[in-house]
C-alpha cells in the first residue's frame, strides 16, 4: 500500500510507474496508458481510438470487476436503455463498435471509460469531505478541521514602499545591464533578493550583507544553510537546484554586484524600525489565544526571519516560543540563549503544551504531522502555492 498527502503534479508516466507496482493488465502498457488519456479528453476521437479505448475498458473489467448497469446509467442521464446499450458496444466491439453509437451516447460511454480505468480501481482519494461524511456516519472518532482562512493585508509604511521601490529598482538595473549569456546567474541572485524582501527586511539585510562581504573579499563566504533556503523552492531550467549548483551561480553573480549601490540599500534597511508585519503578527497571535488557540504555527521561508521573529516575539515575555528549521527544533534557554533539540522532541513538546507558538520554516512542512494544532499564520508565501498547501496540511 503506498500512502501520500502530497498533491501530484507529475508527468502521466509517473502515475503509470506507482500503478504498475500493484499490478496492472497487461495491455495497460506505458503507451496505452498514455493514448488512453489522450484520447478520452479530445472533444471528438477517431473511430479506431475510441476502439482502442473500448479494448483497454474490457481488460479493466475482466481484471477488475464489471460495470454495473446502475453505475452505466449514471453516465446516460438514469437511462437504463441507453447504458445498456453503451455497455453492449464497449463490451463486444467486433459486432457493435462504438463508432456506430450517437453523438450523445459516444460522449457518455467516454466518461463512463474515463472513470473506469486502473487509476479508479487502484487509488483512493479520501478527500476532507468524504472524511467528514465518513464522521458523520460513525466511521471515524476524530472529527475533521474546517478550514477558515483570513486574508491579511499589511500596508507599508511610506519609508518601507521607498526601499522596496529602491531595491526592485536596483534588481532591475542590474539584471538589465547583464548580457543575454549572464542573466541566467544574475537572475538568480535577483529572484532570491525578491524573495528575501517579500519576508522580512531582516532576510534581505543578511543576504546583502553576505554578499557585500563577498565582493570586498572576492569569494562568496554563506553559509551552506543560507544558501539551502534559498534553493529550497527554486528551479532553474525546470531542474531543482542543488546547493553547491547555488553557490556557483552566486558566485558568478557577484561579479556584477556593485559595491556603492548594496552599501546605500543596506544603509537605509538598518534606518528601518522592525518590519511593520510583526506588529500585525503580535496583535494576531493575542486574538488567537483569547480566541481559544493555545498553539499556533507560524511560518516562513528564510531563517533569518525566523531568528528575526522570535527575537522581537521574545520581548513580550507571555509567549513560550518554540523554533523548527533545517537547523532541527530549538527550544528558549533561561539565560535567554536557544537550544537545539531533535526533530521528534520539538513535536512531542509542542504536542504537550511546552510552546505556544511554533516558528517555523518550509522544513516543517516535510513529514511532520502537527494536526492538534489548530491555528496557522503565514508570515510570508510561498512562490510556489503548493507549498502553502504543504504548510496547511501540517496542522
Amino acid at each position: 500500500m503506498l500512502l501520500t498527502a502530497t498533491p501530484m503534479q507529475v508527468n502521466p508516466i509517473e502515475v503509470w510507474d506507482l500503478l504498475a507496482l500493484l499490478g496492472l493488465p497487461a495491455q495497460w502498457n506505458e503507451a496505452a496508458f498514455l493514448r488512453f488519456f489522450d484520447i478520452v479528453e479530445q472533444p471528438n476521437p477517431s473511430p479506431e481510438a475510441l476502439d482502442d479505448i473500448a479494448h483497454l475498458f474490457q481488460c479493466v473489467e475482466t481484471k477488475y470487476s464489471p460495470v454495473g448497469i446502475e453505475e452505466a446509467m449514471r453516465f446516460c442521464g438514469g437511462k437504463r436503455l441507453a447504458a445498456n446499450r453503451i455497455l453492449r458496444a464497449l463490451r463486444d466491439v467486433a459486432n457493435v463498435p462504438p463508432r456506430q453509437l450517437e453523438n450523445t451516447d459516444r460522449r457518455s460511454a467516454i466518461s463512463l471509460m474515463r472513470a473506469n480505468t486502473p487509476v479508479r480501481k487502484l487509488v483512493s482519494r479520501h478527500t476532507r469531505e468524504l472524511l467528514r461524511k465518513y464522521f458523520k456516519e460513525g466511521k471515524l472518532t476524530t472529527p475533521i478541521a474546517d478550514r477558515s482562512v483570513n486574508d491579511e493585508f499589511i500596508s507599508m509604511t511610506h519609508e518601507e514602499r521607498t526601499l522596496y521601490d529602491e531595491v526592485e529598482n536596483y534588481i532591475s538595473s542590474t539584471y538589465n545591464a547583464a548580457s543575454a549569456k549572464e542573466r541566467t546567474v544574475v537572475g538568480f541572485v535577483m529572484t532570491i533578493y525578491r524573495r528575501r524582501l517579500a519576508s522580512s527586511f531582516f532576510a534581505l539585510e543578511q543576504t546583502l550583507t553576505a554578499h557585500l562581504d563577498s565582493i570586498k573579499s572576492g569569494h562568496d563566504q554563506r553559509a551552506e544553510s543560507a544558501l539551502e533556503d534559498d534553493v529550497f523552492d527554486t528551479e532553474v531550467d525546470d531542474e531543482l537546484l542543488h546547493t553547491d549548483d547555488a553557490a556557483a551561480l552566486e558566485h558568478d553573480a557577484l561579479l556584477f554586484g556593485e559595491r556603492s549601490a548594496i552599501e546605500v540599500l543596506l544603509n537605509r534597511i538598518r534606518a528601518l524600525p522592525p518590519d511593520s508585519k510583526i506588529e500585525r503578527l503580535k496583535e494576531v497571535l493575542e486574538s488567537l489565544r483569547k480566541s481559544g488557540y493555545d498553539r499556533v504555527m507560524v511560518f516562513m521561508q528564510y531563517t533569518d526571519t525566523m531568528d528575526f521573529l522570535r527575537e522581537h516575539l521574545s520581548e513580550n515575555g507571555t509567549l513560550r516560543l518554540m523554533c523548527y528549521s533545517g537547523r532541527g527544533g530549538e527550544v528558549h534557554n533561561a539565560d535567554g540563549t536557544w537550544r537545539v533539540i531533535s526533530r521528534d522532541d520539538a513535536k512531542r513538546r509542542f504536542r504537550e503544551g511546552q510552546g505556544d507558538v511554533l516558528l517555523c520554516t518550509d522544513a516543517a512542512a516535510e513529514g511532520l504531522n502537527f494536526q492538534f494544532c489548530g491555528a496557522m499564520v503565514n508570515y510570508d508565501m510561498p512562490w510556489n502555492p503548493m507549498r502553502v498547501e504543504q504548510r496547511i496540511g501540517r496542522n
